[in-house]
C-alpha cells in the first residue's frame, strides 16, 4: 500500500470514527441506537477505539476489493474533512 494511500485510509477512518462517535448530527439516531439497540451494538458505537478499528478494516476491505480508483473520491473528501478536524483540534488546545 503507497504510504498515501495508508495517511487517506488513515484520516477516512479517523473522520468517520468521529462522526459515528461524537459529532452532534448523529446525536439523535445514536441515542436511538443507544436505547433500542443490542448492548454490544451500542458498545461499538460509544467506544471510539472499537468502532474505528472496524471501520479502518471496512476501509481497507473497501480498497482491497474494488481497487483504488472506485473509493478513492469518498476516501480523500473524509481524508481532507479529517485533516481539517485534526487542526482544528490542535488550534482548539493551544
Amino acid at each position: 500500500m503507497p504510504p498515501w494511500l495508508f495517511l487517506a485510509l488513515s484520516l477516512a477512518a479517523y473522520r468517520l470514527t468521529r462522526l459515528i462517535n461524537e459529532d452532534s448530527i448523529l446525536d439523535a439516531p445514536r441515542s436511538w441506537v443507544y436505547r433500542h439497540a443490542p448492548r454490544l451494538v451500542a458498545e461499538l458505537i460509544a467506544c471510539p477505539f472499537c468502532i474505528g478499528f472496524w471501520l479502518a478494516g471496512g476501509l481497507v476491505l473497501a480498497v482491497d476489493l474494488y481497487g483504488i480508483s472506485v473509493p478513492l473520491p469518498i476516501v480523500v473528501w473524509l481524508s481532507v474533512a479529517g485533516g481539517a478536524g485534526l487542526v482544528y483540534e490542535f488550534r482548539r488546545v493551544e
